[in-house]
């Protein structure tokens, strides 16, 4: 560049410097003073040449050691900065443009200084000079006074700060933090990590100085001032825990407190203690390893709710009432009650049903959570009546509610005032469907459960979305379902737009699993659950892509084992002709070995299905299936050798179920009834027997944690009855508890017992006519939501007619284990302890099997 005149310029410094790289809007003299520049660097030289051509753009850096000397950028460094550079040659020369090119130059974090020139040429056009001074690389990283984590844990840690990556002074300090981070999480509360500078700037060898302190671990925590909470209500809401040797190390962490005095101020808001001060201290002993940490807390008044106050203030319905009712457009009204908005025809709720809706009441304690809870509702609310509220995030928003709590000066009460500004609700427009390229349309329409020309409602809208991802027949997340802007044609209707990624439904599977009760059982299957039969295909290469599309499930099952053999092919339709009917059937053969015979039926059955609304279901069936006992103990009870001939059972059932849990694997609310009656030989076979049956299993969440595991409650209870006696039903169709249905006891050890031919009693179970099981298991998450332990308690009995004269109890512990890949039900590890049985049961201590939650 010898010989040609001076240069305007402008220049910004690069990422160095002790924070995050400046903005460029100063580098090239645009918008603000250059920083260090030089005597042109203030003149805006890229502004004074604007819009000239660009003759070249030149790009370089200084010669070390010869000041006022350039190169030229070469080699994979040219080439990277060259990639930032949207400056090109023929171009008019833009400040926007060199603006956007120093940032992203000073992204990539390699140079220290970036300084731009710009030099008018004779022609007209002007030269572009990008001066890059190079960012040192680090040489080495290397840690110093570090005696309880050894080199190899903290340089672990580091991910930035490696040898061989730019000096980047943000991505340094950060590395401190992370080592500090590591020896707090070991109970090194006081550690502290310096960079070592002078080593920095000489060398660019990065020397991380610890100062590791005292291990501190906490051996007690005390509440003072805790007038209305208990410690052991309190100790919950806080994650600081006290030392238990092999167990908990409980190390004493500045973070984590900070984290419990706002969880105890919550904690305390919740319930309605609105002033609430929470601070801490810690007492550290002697020695400074061990510390005591004291929450002090001053309670302040409680609070309660005195009053809801709805007001609406949008200005459209102001200035209506001005002048339809106050004939006074100039009149002083800032917001307008219930009472005045029915005056202008507007619909509104009322104070009254506002207060209906909100699980906060006048006269209770003012919870900050249940009034959040109770603002859900509303919007809710609303949002049933088509309108968009305010926490939805697909404007046009068509109703804001914001709460504004006012104190009372004088007494610890609240009045709740909730501003509304409440528009015109939405109309349903017309449903539309994306990305289902297999899937027919019907199959996703009949999950949609808004119409058009009725109230867009968005819980309508969310239950569709729950239901299309329950089909299990499109990607999972891939579901969306949305509202669309209003049109220029239609502004009162929305238009709901679902998207849908189709998603493999054909399944192969094998396997093998262990079951405590069937023994060791492999599997073989083939499931479509996308299945149109209606679908064949045009020729053989179309096979991998047909019989798709209507929704039905067909399976065939191959399940070989030890003591238990299932096959089958089962076909099921969950919409029959587009109505709420269903309709299924399945083939099978079945045969179970026992400890006293060896059981084996096949045949099939068939069933049709009706839904009431979303949580009722009623369904007829019919069975036929031809059992034959064999192998059968000498000393076999005589019932079981009275039904050793093959038998036929024709049975016609009714059972009828309610299902409101929230999730059909792991639920953890709501709950399933099930009513049935079956009634044998209506339609011939060798029986004639009545079965009645009754089961309630309820679901309810006792607490939650902060990152959503809960703690679940399953409470089960089931009751069945053959009102037509014991002697009427053969063996196998008689009642038993045990195994998986009674934990703690063996397959059919909770029976009757028989007697041998010879008149002698048998060890062996029979059934009885009547079988009663109430059982409580609480679900408690150790490992986010793989595994879980369980605690419960199984009671029940089953006796040859009806009463509890031998009424059973097992308590036990288990744990849960969740494997995605395998299954979307939990396995299931339980040890049961029976505390109450008969002299004659047969007892068990684990059960393993597959946590099927109904």
């Amino acid at each position: 560049m010898a010989g040609v005149p001076p240069m305007a310029s402008a220049q910004a410094p690069g990422p160095t410097g002790g924070g995050p790289p400046p903005g460029a809007t100063g580098a090239t003299g645009a918008t603000g003073p250059a920083a260090a520049a030089g005597p042109m660097a203030a003149a805006d030289p890229v502004g004074s040449l604007e819009g000239r051509p660009i003759a070249s753009v030149t790009l370089r850096r200084p010669v070390e050691g010869r000041e006022g000397e350039h190169e030229p950028l070469t080699g994979a460094l040219e080439q990277l900065a060259r990639n930032q550079v949207r400056s090109a040659a023929g171009a008019p020369l833009s400040r926007a443009t060199v603006t956007q090119d120093i940032s992203r130059l000073n992204r990539i974090g390699r140079f220290r200084t970036i300084r731009v020139e710009a030099q008018p040429l004779a022609d007209g056009s002007a030269a572009l000079v990008y001066t890059l001074t190079e960012q040192p690389l680090v040489e080495d990283v290397q840690v110093v006074g570090n005696r309880e984590l050894s080199d190899q844990e903290i340089l672990g840690a580091l991910v930035t700060v490696i040898a061989g990556a730019p000096v980047d002074r943000f991505n340094i300090d950060r590395g401190a933090r992370q080592i500090e981070d590591l020896y707090r999480a070991r109970g090194f509360s006081a550690a502290r990590v310096h960079v070592d500078e002078r080593e920095l700037e000489g060398s660019a060898i990065v020397i991380y100085r610890v100062i590791e302190g005292e291990r501190v671990r906490v051996t007690a925590i005390e509440f003072v001032g805790n007038n209305s909470f208990t410690a052991r209500e309190l100790r919950p809401q806080i994650k600081t825990t006290t030392f238990i040797p092999l167990i908990e190390k409980a190390p004493l962490d500045d973070l984590v407190l900070g984290a419990d005095l706002r969880a105890l101020s919550e904690f305390y808001r919740d319930r309605g203690h609105l002033d609430v001060r929470v601070g801490v201290r810690t007492q550290l002993s002697l020695d400074g390893k061990e510390a005591k940490v004291v929450f002090d807390v001053d309670e302040g008044p409680l609070y309660t709710l005195r009053s809801i106050q709805p007001l609406y203030i949008r200005a459209e319905d102001i200035q209506r009432y001005r002048v339809e009712v106050l004939k006074d457009a100039q009149a002083d009204v800032p917001y307008l009650t219930p009472e005045q908005m029915r005056q202008i025809g507007k619909r509104a709720y009322d104070a009254e049903q506002m207060s209906g809706m909100m699980s906060v009441k006048p006269g209770d304690v003012y919870s900050e959570a249940r009034v959040r809870l109770s603002l859900l509702a509303i919007r809710e609310a609303y949002g049933k009546l088509g309108y968009v509220v305010d926490h939805v995030a697909q404007p046009p928003v068509t109703v804001r509610i914001e709460p504004n709590p006012v104190r009372d000066e004088r007494r610890p009460e609240v009045d709740l005032i909730l501003l509304i500004e409440e528009g015109v609700p939405y109309l349903t427009g017309e449903v539309s469907v994306t990305g289902n390229e297999r899937t027919k349309q019907q199959v996703i329409m009949r999950q949609v459960q808004v119409r058009p020309e009725r109230p867009l409602d968005k819980t309508a809208l969310d239950e569709t979305q729950r239901r299309l991802e329950q089909l299990r027949l499109f990607k999972p997340g891939s579901v969306r379902v949305t509202m669309q802007p209003p049109a220029p044609s239609a502004p009162g209707h929305r238009d709901p737009l679902i998207e849908v990624a189709e998603d493999n439904t054909g399944e192969i599977n094998f396997g093998a699993a262990i079951d405590t009760d069937a023994g060791v059982v492999g599997r073989f299957s083939i499931v479509q659950r996308n299945f149109d039969p209606l679908d064949p295909p045009e020729s053989l290469a179309d096979l991998p892509t047909s019989f798709r599309g209507a929704g039905q499930t067909a399976s065939l099952e191959l399940l070989p084992g030890t003591n238990v053999q299932t096959y089958l092919i089962s076909l099921h339709e969950p919409y029959l002709l587009e109505t709420n009917f269903s309709a299924g059937g399945k083939v099978l053969y079945y045969k179970r070995d026992y400890r006293e015979f060896d059981e084996e039926r096949y045949g099939g059955d068939i069933s049709l299905g009706r839904r009431f609304g979303s949580q009722w279901r009623a369904e007829l069936q019919l069975r036929n299936q031809w059992i034959q006992l064999s192998d059968i103990d000498e000393d076999a009870a005589a019932d079981i050798f009275e039904f050793e001939d093959q038998r036929r059972v024709s049975a016609l059932g009714l059972v009828l179920r309610r299902t409101t849990a929230d999730n059909p694997y792991r639920p953890s609310s709501g709950m399933r009834l099930s009513l049935g009656a079956e009634q044998a030989g209506v339609l011939g076979g060798d029986f004639d027997f009545t079965k009645l049956s009754a089961e309630y299993t309820g679901f309810f969440s006792l607490y939650e944690s902060f990152l959503g595991y809960k703690t679940v409650l399953k409470v089960e209870q089931r009751v069945g009855w053959i009102p037509t006696g014991q002697d009427s039903a053969p063996v196998y169709e008689r009642l038993n508890l045990g195994g998986q249905s009674f934990r703690g006891f063996a397959v059919k050890g909770v029976s009757p017992r028989g007697l041998q031919r010879n008149g002698m009693p048998s060890d062996d179970a029979v059934g009885g006519s009547w079988m009663y099981f109430l059982g409580a298991e609480v679900n408690q998450p150790v490992y986010e939501d793989v595994m879980s332990v369980v605690g419960f308690v199984d009671t029940g009995t089953v006796e040859e007619r009806f009463g509890f004269s031998e009424y059973r109890v097992s308590v036990g512990v288990g744990f849960r284990l969740y494997v995605r890949q395998l299954s979307p039900i939990p396995l299931a590890f339980d040890f049961g302890f029976p505390v109450l049985k008969e002299d004659s049961d047969r007892t068990r201590l684990f059960t393993f099997s597959v946590d099927v939650p109904f």
